[in-house]
């Protein structure tokens, strides 16, 4: 009688076996569960996020309003988009310049691909919004 208490090969490759074949079970029950969802009509990447704030649209800021409202009032003939932080403006159908006002970032202007990005920690004066336009 062997008194080494080792496990054999034959052994080690059963336990292996049975390790390998009850992940696999718990990653297909999973699986059938993660294509219920996605079938259920929300996509799965949504799965982990806060409802309130992924089905909620975002509304634009006070001072973007604010903002967009002088460009229409005192430049009827650009086309402005506003969203949340920013505002596009468009001259004929290029994108020419983007408004931000972000008090983190530092104020001024840079360039992103062919648009010009401007950034204010309020909103601008007219005079300061004259020279930006034109």
């Amino acid at each position: 009688m062997n008194t080494n208490m080792t496990l054999l090969g034959g052994w080690w490759l059963l336990i292996l076996l049975a390790v390998t074949g009850a992940l696999f079970l718990i990653a297909l029950s999973r699986k059938g569960k993660a294509d219920h969802q996605q079938r259920a009509g929300k996509p799965l990447r949504d799965k982990f996020r806060s409802s309130s704030k992924a089905d909620a649209p975002v509304k634009p800021t006070a001072e973007m309003v604010k903002l967009d409202e002088m460009i229409a009032q005192h430049y009827p003939l650009i086309v402005t988009t506003l969203r949340h932080n920013r505002i596009i403006v468009q001259q004929g159908s290029e994108r020419t310049l983007m408004l931000t006002i972000d008090k983190k970032a530092s104020t001024g202007s840079r360039r992103l691909g062919e648009a010009t990005v401007v950034n204010f920690h309020r909103v601008p004066s007219l005079d300061e919004l004259k020279a930006i336009l034109e």
